[in-house]
């Protein structure tokens, strides 16, 4: 008996609580901490993002959570699907059968002014080939993971690392949000792999949000480059969440600088790993965070749906 799949939108969201216990108990490629989880399914604000639910047929017990990302922008004009959780108890062939039912479904609910869909699988949770063909899920680029562990004597290793003298840091506040993220669409403008939110959403997320800094970079009165960090609740790790530069300002070495800006200040808080995502193919970032004191800790591949 197959899997049954029950699609929720914006004005019909399935009950929170019980998809954070569920995600928070099998995650599939994340560990989600239940705060973020909560703040992530609230968030929810447009009718073309959905979440998918699968059930036993026979118990009607959640098996499996996935979400259709919609209000981002990239180059590639693709949503975004996230396999949130698969149930741990499930033989490699049930996930298996459950991944390919997603996705089916993912295609038949794709927003018609999308191209297609992204969707990322670590080794351990790729499809098997004969789902990839079926589905005309061809490979788009590998991504890497990668921890710093902030270890006492680093901020000393790194006392002579300050900022040119013609550049200063400073932590943007709310009423500069919007100049923020227009500096992020302009540093990331050419990536690919970077899909980001709709402008009111990002900004909407970020106001009043106590779990997370962002420190810009001033040239005079001109905002160059930036660096969003996100605090776990517990402190059990911090993230950098994204960090650009203008194209124009790149060779000052700012982004090395604002990286070991960001380490001193999570280390200030006590928080003992740093945590970011970088694509394979983005040579230079990759270099530089291996500079920093990065290592690599797992690789996710990221497969792409394109409509005929």
């Amino acid at each position: 008996m197959t899997h049954q799949i029950y699609v929720f939108k914006k004005n019909n969201l399935p009950e929170i609580e019980k998809l954070i216990t569920f995600v928070s108990k099998n995650f599939f490629e994340h560990q989600h901490v239940p705060a973020v989880l909560k703040r992530f399914f609230t968030n929810f604000v447009s009718s073309t993002e959905m979440i998918m639910e699968v059930l036993d047929p026979v118990t009607q017990e959640l098996q499996a959570v996935a979400v259709l990302l919609d209000k981002v922008q990239n180059s590639q004009n693709t949503a975004s699907l996230e396999i949130l959780a698969i149930s741990k108890y499930l033989k490699k062939e049930a996930t298996q059968e459950l991944i390919d039912l997603i996705i089916k479904e993912t295609k038949i609910i794709l927003p018609e002014h999308r191209e297609g869909f992204e969707i990322s699988f670590t080794d351990n949770h790729k499809p098997e080939e004969n789902i990839l063909k079926k589905h005309n899920l061809n490979f788009n680029y590998d991504v890497y993971k990668m921890a710093h562990t902030l270890l006492p004597n680093f901020i000393q290793d790194f006392i002579d690392e300050k900022i040119p003298e013609n550049f200063v840091i400073m932590e943007a506040n709310n009423n500069r949000l919007s100049e923020v993220y227009e500096l992020l669409c302009q540093s990331f403008r050419n990536n690919k792999e970077v899909s980001i939110p709709e402008k009111q959403l990002w900004i909407n997320n970020r106001q009043n949000e106590t779990n997370e800094i962002i420190y810009v970079v001033l040239s005079g009165s001109k905002k160059v480059a930036f660096s969003h960090l996100i605090f776990q609740e517990n402190n059990e790790f911090a993230e950098i969440n994204s960090l650009g530069v203008l194209p124009e300002f790149r060779g000052y070495n700012l982004g090395k600088k604002l990286i070991l800006y960001s380490l001193e200040k999570i280390a200030e808080r006590n928080i003992n790993e740093c945590r970011l995502t970088v694509a394979l193919e983005n040579e230079k970032a990759l270099a530089l965070y291996s500079k920093c004191g990065f290592k690599i800790k797992q690789k996710s591949s990221v497969f792409q749906y394109k409509k005929k």
